[in-house]
């Protein structure tokens, strides 16, 4: 009788069906923000500056103040109308004095206050133009006076804003120096903050005087 065939040696049981080579990854987080949310400028510099951010910004807003009210002192219109001036010419070569003299008396001009301190100085005098000049120089030197005391006050702005940015950058920076002493060691994170306060004090203070000095 033939030999029955060997039995077949039982199969490995074969691997449950493999899982998917790769299940599909989750989503990468989106990359946190690097700094919060955007700053205006201005908040930026009172967070950087703390208590000297408000001297600085009354002296920012002294100082465009100031420049468009002088601006508007030191105009032609202050100083020498033109249609005062056309108007005294046509009165006068049609030989109207009085009506001459109405009209820069009732004008409020610097050239109107000039020619009206000359002729009352010429009228008092009896007709010595000499009087009538001294008393116009006069009135013109008591004028610029005035003008030169409002502008100084332009001037001590200027010094003022650069002062007060100095002592911001000697007070970062003594920040600065008592932060490492404390530490023991030199330590960025300790130093950057004092140091960026004192430059942005520096930086502000010269913002407002570089302007004035201008200005002036």
């Amino acid at each position: 009788a033939k030999e029955a065939p060997p039995a077949e040696a039982p199969k490995a049981e074969e691997p449950a069906a493999a899982a998917p080579a790769a299940e599909n990854p989750a989503p990468a987080a989106a990359p946190a923000s690097t700094s919060a949310k955007d700053e205006s400028l201005l908040f930026w510099i009172y967070k950087a500056e703390g208590i000297f951010f408000f001297p600085q910004l009354l002296m920012s807003i002294m100082l465009v103040a100031m420049i468009v009210l002088y601006s508007m002192q030191v105009s032609r219109k202050e100083f020498l109308p033109l249609d005062m001036v056309e108007s005294m010419e046509n009165l006068t070569k049609e030989k109207k004095f009085q009506e001459a003299y109405d009209t820069v008396k009732n004008n409020n001009s610097l050239a109107a206050r000039l020619v009206t301190a000359g002729i009352v100085r010429l009228q008092t005098s009896g007709g010595q133009y000499e009087q009538a000049v001294e008393a116009m120089q006069e009135i013109g030197e008591d004028e610029g006076m005035k003008f030169d005391h409002r502008l100084s006050y332009l001037a001590m702005l200027a010094n003022i804003a650069t002062m007060v940015g100095l002592l911001g950058t000697v007070w970062g920076i003594e920040r600065a120096l008592l932060a490492i002493g404390q530490a023991g060691q030199f330590s960025l994170e300790r130093v950057a903050a004092p140091v960026g306060e004192a430059l942005t004090m520096t930086a502000f203070g010269l913002a407002v005087a570089i302007p004035a000095v201008v200005g002036y």
